[in-house]
């Protein structure tokens, strides 16, 4: 039984990046529930879970206050705020939240008790690195229709059909130039393929064996990121190199041995990125950058900052009990 649901999770975590895509979620949510029936038919033949220590702190820490907010939040603050909120107006969307964190927890569950159990140190990281694999083999898949809508929408040779929002909004910028048109593969938007480059990157770090094999995909991943004009992608990939830099600085001092070859393509990396702005601007998507800053930091023209900083306000604007119980699903828009 444990080869059946083990098999599920690793299909569930192959189709993972759908669920930003224009096909939606309902793939590995459809895997992810097999898998679990699977590991509860199993449980009740065998009824023993295993939980590593890691595990344990990492349910406590993520489900407290999920708990905490449904045993006490949702019923005091129905009561307190019911004149103001009607909380019964969302309670599909309470349930579905609910769906999701039960849907978290019993992935937890079968990661570790696949991972941890009956493993000892050095085959927790191979079935680990054998997990990722499968969500890595799907950023993979779903990073080369990348390469398809690059290949449509800037050399015009096989069309991509799949609409998405890949044209530069709320900016002074031309649809049909150069910095009109940002890739998006089959995600609904930039800012959700981003994160699953980053994504890919790190990854590879881990599951692929290699310094050539690892700079290859690398490369597969830096192409599109930098084609979706995201300043979030700019600023992780800024984040990832700084690291590796200083890593094998470190590494390079304590070891008295440079590797210098890695050490020179990480940094020829970071120079050509550097290159890579100033041509940008240089071809006129100065834009691009600072139109952006310009209103960064205006809350009233980003719901994500507006989110951000929201909260820290209204705990000077509400109750005691709204400090400590919330204000409920979207009481920002009343």
């Amino acid at each position: 039984m444990k080869h059946y649901y083990d098999f599920f999770l690793k299909i569930c975590l192959f189709f993972v990046p759908l669920s930003v895509s224009v096909f939606g979620a309902k793939w590995h949510y459809l895997f992810l529930i097999l898998s679990i029936f699977l590991w509860v038919i199993s449980r009740l033949v065998q009824p023993f879970i295993y939980l590593s220590y890691y595990f344990k702190i990492y349910i406590f820490l993520f489900f407290t206050p999920i708990i905490l907010s449904l045993a006490f939040g949702l019923p005091v603050g129905t009561f307190y705020n019911f004149n103001f909120f009607d909380y019964t107006t969302y309670f599909y969307e309470i349930i579905g939240r609910l769906s999701s964190y039960i849907l978290i927890l019993f992935f937890c569950l079968i990661f570790s008790e696949t991972v941890f159990c009956g493993s000892s140190r050095g085959h927790e990281i191979e079935k680990t690195k054998n997990l990722l694999f499968y969500y890595w083999l799907g950023l993979f898949l779903f990073i080369s229709f990348c390469y398809w809508q690059i290949a449509s929408e800037y050399f015009g040779l096989v069309n991509f059909p799949f609409e998405t929002r890949s044209h530069i909004h709320s900016l002074s910028i031309s649809p049909d130039s150069f910095f009109g048109f940002r890739v998006t593969g089959i995600a609904r938007e930039p800012s959700y393929l981003t994160p699953l480059l980053i994504d890919f990157i790190l990854i590879s770090l881990f599951v692929i064996e290699g310094f050539k094999k690892i700079l290859v995909c690398f490369f597969y991943a830096l192409i599109p990121l930098l084609l979706t004009f995201s300043l979030g992608g700019y600023f992780n990939l800024f984040i990832i190199l700084f690291s590796a830099i200083s890593f094998y600085t470190i590494i390079s001092i304590l070891s008295l041995k440079i590797n210098s070859y890695a050490l020179l393509s990480i940094l020829c990396i970071f120079l050509g990125l550097v290159f890579f702005t100033a041509k940008l601007i240089s071809l006129g998507g100065a834009d691009l950058i600072f139109g952006r800053f310009s209103g960064a930091f205006d809350i009233s023209k980003g719901a994500r900052l507006y989110m951000w900083v929201m909260p820290f306000v209204w705990l000077t604007t509400y109750s005691i009990i709204n400090v400590f119980l919330g204000l409920a699903q979207r009481v920002s828009l009343y």
